[in-house]
């Protein structure tokens, strides 16, 4: 979590509710609910499973969700978790190469490290987006009376009471079971396959009272060159970069650190020399303590978009149940 100070900001003490939450959770899904071929752990070996959108994704959106509707987050605070996990979701190019149950299967391969970009997606991004749609599908279908809260009840009374691990098939039967409807396109185009989201988000999101909005990244970095930044150290480094932007051709990886642009050390006014950029500049970067030289081009292109989720105008504000 970091050093304690920074838990007196309004930021840091809710990123200390919702890893509690979260954590919390785990109590029920995971410890208790637990995939197949987790029961039991073999401590001995890596434990492969591509239920980690259910390990890891329903608990991260349960750790927002019942922050949100016990009242310890604002509505507000509830819909910018979620443009959180819509923006990690559209700016993971991996959603073009592995699906969510592939990239469970990859979890030993990198853990919480970033990998190799593009290649897969987050279990707990993804998995909580799937959860929130799956979420709003067993709402409207049974006009709110009922929801993944019976998923889960039904989960934990058939398999963690019992100690009987569960397998996709399982869940997706329950998914079914509680909601009435098939959830077999849902599990072939997102859980499985690697069909665009965007349609299921929009659908989820309108049920719920709201709507998507975007517009160009206010940071030069990722408006016109198409690359995240780490601005928190003394030297700006690279935290993602988006396949085919001007970051991409100009060879520029995650975790380089920006030495110099034109010549001149960038120190907290990085965006700035961004933005001044007017066709290209020589960029000076150290990557694994090799110290590189490269030409960043300002293409024209809007590279990355901010998203932003916001009541419907013509709803009014209630709590999900």
């Amino acid at each position: 979590m970091g050093p304690d100070t920074e838990f007196v900001s309004g930021s840091g003490y809710k990123d200390l509710l919702a890893i509690s939450c979260h954590e919390l959770f785990h109590t029920w899904n995971i410890k208790n609910i637990r995939p197949v071929e987790m029961m039991p752990y073999d401590f001995s070996k890596e434990n492969y499973s591509e239920l980690g959108y259910v390990a890891e994704g329903v608990t991260t959106y349960y750790g927002d969700n019942l922050l949100y509707r016990t009242g310890q987050f604002t509505e507000a605070e509830w819909m910018e978790e979620l443009q959180k996990l819509v923006q990690e979701h559209l700016w993971n190019d991996g959603r073009f190469n592995l699906s969510v149950a592939q990239s469970s299967l990859e979890t030993w391969l990198d853990g919480y490290g970033a990998g190799i970009p593009w290649r897969k997606v987050s279990i707990y991004n993804e998995g909580s987006l799937l959860t929130f749609i799956s979420d709003s599908i067993i709402k409207r279908a049974t006009s709110n009376a009922k929801s993944m809260d019976d998923v889960m009840r039904i989960m934990y009374e058939r398999f963690g009471k019992k100690g009987i691990g569960y397998s996709a098939d399982d869940y997706q039967k329950i998914l079914e079971e509680v909601s009435g409807v098939s959830f077999q396109k849902l599990f072939d185009q997102l859980y499985r396959g690697i069909a665009d989201y965007t349609p299921y988000i929009l659908e989820a999101l309108d049920f719920n009272g709201y709507q998507l909005m975007e517009a160009p990244s206010s940071k030069s970095s990722e408006a016109d060159f198409g690359m995240g930044l780490d601005e928190s150290g003394n030297r700006p480094s690279i935290s993602m970069v988006s396949k085919d932007s001007a970051a991409d051709d100009a060879g520029l990886w995650y975790g380089d650190e920006i030495i110099t642009i034109d010549g001149v050390q960038p120190y907290k006014n990085v965006q700035s020399m961004l933005r001044a950029i007017e066709t290209k500049a020589e960029i000076v970067y150290l990557r694994k303590n090799e110290m590189k030289t490269t030409v960043l081009e300002k293409t024209g292109k809007t590279y990355l978009k901010r998203y932003f989720v916001e009541r419907k105008s013509s709803m009014t504000s209630s709590t999900e149940g």
